[in-house]
């Protein structure tokens, strides 16, 4: 099954990946969250074959469209942090693909180039004991990469039921306040 930038599988009928749906509105991020992680349903469903889709997941991409120069050093650097394995919430995947089929792109506009790596988030109902630690991971390796290439990453949550994503934090020049972002998903 393919699966797109969000943890979306293909639709398993027809073989088209769905489009991701920004929100309109800006809610508090903690709201947000609240009901993506608390109210929202169960993290996985079942799909024929017995494989899951994803439901939440947490994406950590590179800033920017212009990432030619950078993009198969982040590919290689996600690839060698997902292989070093204890990974609680489930296997992380590279992501690396560009939209360059986006009809209001004008002709000295970039594609979006997303280039980063997804990691499929906990049922609510069903956390394994110091999951959090899996989005610490990625937020430390994230940080070093910026430091490493100067350049800035996202982190957010992408939720395919509601085809929605929020960007929760931004890793650059300041780092990431890890006590916010605990609370932010509820962890103690």
């Amino acid at each position: 099954m393919a699966v797109d930038t969000y943890g979306r599988g293909s639709s398993i009928a027809s073989g088209k990946t769905q489009q991701n749906i920004a929100l309109d509105v800006d809610p508090p991020v903690v709201s947000f969250l609240k009901s993506m992680l608390i109210i929202g349903g169960p993290i996985n469903a079942v799909v024929s074959g017995g494989g899951y889709i994803c439901k939440h997941t947490l994406y950590a991409y590179a800033e920017g469209n212009d990432l030619h120069d950078v993009a198969e050093t982040f590919d290689a650097k996600f690839s060698r942090l997902i292989a070093e394995g204890g990974w609680l919430c489930g296997l992380p995947w590279v992501v690396n693909q560009r939209r360059d089929d986006d009809p209001s792109l004008g002709p000295d506009d970039l594609p979006d180039w997303e280039v980063g790596l997804n990691l499929p988030l906990p049922d609510p109902g069903a956390k394994p004991l110091g999951w959090f630690a899996d989005v610490d991971r990625i937020v430390a390796a994230l940080e070093r990469m910026h430091v490493a290439t100067g350049r800035d990453f996202v982190l957010g949550i992408g939720h395919k039921g509601r085809g929605i994503s929020e960007d929760v934090a931004f890793i650059g020049e300041r780092p990431v306040d890890r006590a916010w972002l605990r609370r932010a998903f509820r962890v103690s």
